[in-house]
């Protein structure tokens, strides 16, 4: 199991949410999810990973004889790592946080949620799956299905899209709030309320 075209687009359209309210990083990283997208849907062996690969093909021909393309390029790569861009983003709102301590205990705990949910779709996940009579039974035939019911072929990618994009949305959500809950009981400050103009 792994992020795919499909989580990719929740984040996509996650990101264009948040830009639409003021969020200029989320803006940024959409690019990065617009072109994930592609990559993740040329993979995929359909007319639709068919027109994403001659949109990959085309990028790279061109990029080969343009420095602008190359320097767009090197744009696109660094709006893929939304991740680290997100770090970075919580590591500001820590230090301009009323109460950094607090900020920081929620934003560690969302964090290392959510690498570890990542992990846990990516490695233990897939590996249960396969090693449980059982659940091996149902995907192999859900695997089946999709490939014997006409217009079901990507079922599965449609499965595994959304519950990864559940476990990495929710985890450091729910984390952070634990995160809050650790800070009320240890008696660490909570925010301040911003003065109304």
């Amino acid at each position: 199991m792994s992020s795919n075209y499909i989580s990719e687009s929740i984040s996509l359209v996650r990101n264009l949410k948040k830009a639409a309210n003021g969020d200029k990083l989320a803006a940024y990283c959409a690019t990065g999810n617009a072109v994930k997208v592609v990559q993740k849907l040329a993979k995929v062996e359909n007319s639709w990973g068919e027109a994403a690969r001659g949109v990959v093909d085309s990028f790279t021909k061109a990029s080969e004889n343009s420095d602008s393309l190359k320097t767009a390029g090197l744009f696109i790569n660094v709006a893929k790592q939304g991740d680290e861009i997100g770090m970075c983003k919580s590591a500001v709102q820590v230090f301009q946080s009323s109460s950094p301590l607090r900020k920081g205990i929620e934003e560690t705990l969302g964090w290392s949620a959510k690498f570890a949910a990542k992990h846990v779709m990516l490695k233990t996940v897939p590996n249960f799956v396969k090693n449980t009579k059982c659940l091996n039974t149902v995907a192999q035939k859900v695997g089946d299905f999709s490939k014997n019911t006409k217009g079901m072929g990507q079922l599965p990618a449609l499965i595994i899209g959304v519950t990864y994009s559940l476990a990495t949305i929710y985890a450091p959500k729910y984390a952070r709030k634990a995160g809050g809950w650790i800070c009320d009981k240890l008696g660490i400050k909570p925010y301040e309320e911003k003065k109304q103009a």
